[in-house]
C-alpha cells in the first residue's frame, strides 16, 4: 500500500510504501500502526490504548503522529492490518519492533504538546 496524507509525518512520508499484514483475529499491541476502516475512508494510525468494550468488544484509541485533534476510538473489528515494514527510497525500516513502537507511541504524545507551546509564542 501506498502512504498518502500528511496525518503520520515524520515517521511516515507521502509515496512510502507500506507493507501490511493480517491480524488473522489477534489483536494489535500498543504502539503498533494499524490500517482501519472508518466512516467509509482508511486510515492509519498508531494504537495509543485498548479496552474493553460494554459488549465486550475490543476499542482501540488510535491517533495520527501530526494530528492536532482528539484521538479516534474505534471497534478492533474494523482493523484491516499491522504495518510491518516502511519503504522509500533506498530504506526499508522495520516498524513492528519493540523499539520503533515506542519511538512513535512518544512522538504521538510529545507533538501535541509541542505544539500547543510553539503556538503560545
Amino acid at each position: 500500500m501506498i502512504a498518502h496524507g500528511v496525518s503520520m509525518l515524520p515517521l511516515i512520508r507521502e509515496g512510502d510504501l507500506l507493507s501490511i499484514d493480517s491480524l488473522e483475529g489477534r489483536a494489535p499491541i500498543v504502539g503498533s500502526l494499524i490500517l482501519y476502516e472508518h466512516a467509509s475512508r482508511l486510515y492509519l494510525h498508531r494504537v495509543m490504548r485498548m479496552r474493553s468494550g460494554p459488549d465486550g468488544s475490543t476499542m482501540i484509541r488510535t491517533r495520527g503522529t501530526a494530528v492536532s485533534g482528539p484521538s479516534l476510538v474505534i471497534d478492533s473489528r474494523s482493523v484491516m492490518g499491522v504495518v510491518f515494514n516502511i519503504e522509500r527510497p533506498g530504506r526499508t525500516v522495520s516498524a513492528c519492533g519493540p523499539l520503533w513502537r515506542l519511538r512513535g507511541a512518544l512522538h504521538t504524545r510529545v507533538m501535541p504538546i509541542m505544539r500547543r507551546f510553539l503556538a503560545r509564542k
